[in-house]
């Protein structure tokens, strides 16, 4: 009964660690029409340009959205809305466990009408205390890491003489090893 005890704790714990990893983004805000007042049911879609990937949600009574699991990237936002002219943001940089929010005002106009808005997302999130980041290959292969072995710096035998005779129950490091029978 104590070993079944004990494998359910790992086990719920193991579930715990996995799920805490978290390898995606998410893009919330709201949007409103210059007086203010929320726009309901207006499409709110981000792609990628560079992978095609696309995914989209819709106001809700409050006019606001959030489109979750988005896979780190650039996006571009799109938001429609009957009776509003479309709006389209370009070159919103997310990263891994970032939350971005970008609020939009839609302006009274035809739905053919296409306003393209320039100012970037802020690059600090102040909604969050989840801490993230992205490694690009440059920066990998420019690491000072012989042989590009990335287990290398956290090798517990890191900095040891492979070279030379071992002793009987020796590891490389010289340190004795009980011999288990």
């Amino acid at each position: 009964m104590k070993k079944l005890v004990l494998l359910l704790l790992f086990l719920i714990t193991s579930a715990a660690l996995v799920w805490a990893q978290n390898s995606t983004g998410a893009l919330n805000g709201s949007i409103v029409d210059p007086q203010g007042a929320a726009v309901v049911n207006a499409q709110v879609t981000a792609t990628d340009p560079n992978t095609g990937f696309s995914r989209s949600t819709v106001t809700g009574a409050t006019g606001n959205y959030t489109i979750p699991q988005l896979p780190p990237g650039t996006y571009n936002l799109r938001v429609q809305a009957t009776g509003f002219s479309t709006i389209e943001q370009k070159g919103i940089t997310l990263m891994v466990g970032q939350t971005l929010t970008v609020n939009h005002t839609l302006k009274a106009g035809a739905v053919n009408t296409v306003v393209e808005v320039t100012s970037e997302a802020p690059l600090i999130e102040t909604t969050s205390s989840q801490i993230g980041g992205s490694v690009s290959p440059t920066e990998v292969s420019s690491l000072p890491i012989l042989d590009r072995n990335f287990s290398g710096p956290d090798d517990p035998h890191s900095g040891c003489a492979t070279g030379g005779r071992l002793r009987p129950h020796q590891d490389p490091c010289g340190q004795r090893q009980h011999q288990r029978w």
